[in-house]
């Protein structure tokens, strides 16, 4: 987590099949540099410690890193922006579309146990118009059984 008072705004870097992570922003109308100066190291602490695949992680780490220090993220104070850029620079890498950054102004939601009905009942919403991340299904058993066996 970010070490500011104010702990209201929230990016959540998700990664639905692999654990749900959080890093906390503070409370004010944009992001200041204070604020992006910290998220980057907390969010390249999470996926360091938390990821599937380490070797992605390290990859995502140093990706992130190098973006920080051209100053890539200098100029994002809007934070639904800064969410949609890290997730584009972090998909680049890991090429795992269940991996993102969002950006929740009244606070991370890192407890499933506590979310509420509204939660649960948006999340399921926007699987369905996903469709919930299958892109094709097509029955394969006909295919398999005309196949030449060897």
């Amino acid at each position: 987590m970010l070490n500011h008072p104010n702990v209201a705004r929230s990016f959540a870097l998700v990664a639905f099949l692999f654990a749900g992570l959080s890093v906390t922003a503070a409370r004010t109308a944009a992001l200041d540099s204070s604020e992006r100066g910290q998220l980057i190291p907390a969010i390249c602490s999470v996926l360091q410690t938390e990821y599937i695949y380490p070797n992605v992680a390290s990859r995502m780490v140093e990706a992130l890193q190098a973006h920080a220090q051209h100053g890539d993220y200098a100029s994002i104070s809007n934070g639904k922006a800064l969410a949609a850029r890290l997730t584009t620079d972090l998909r680049a890498i890991s090429r795992d579309g269940h991996l993102g950054a969002e950006y929740h102004p009244e606070g991370a939601h890192t407890d499933p146990e506590n979310w509420s009905v509204e939660d649960l009942e948006g999340m399921r919403t926007q699987a369905e118009r996903d469709n919930f991340d299958f892109r094709k299904v097509e029955r394969m058993i006909e295919a398999l059984l005309a196949a030449p066996k060897k």
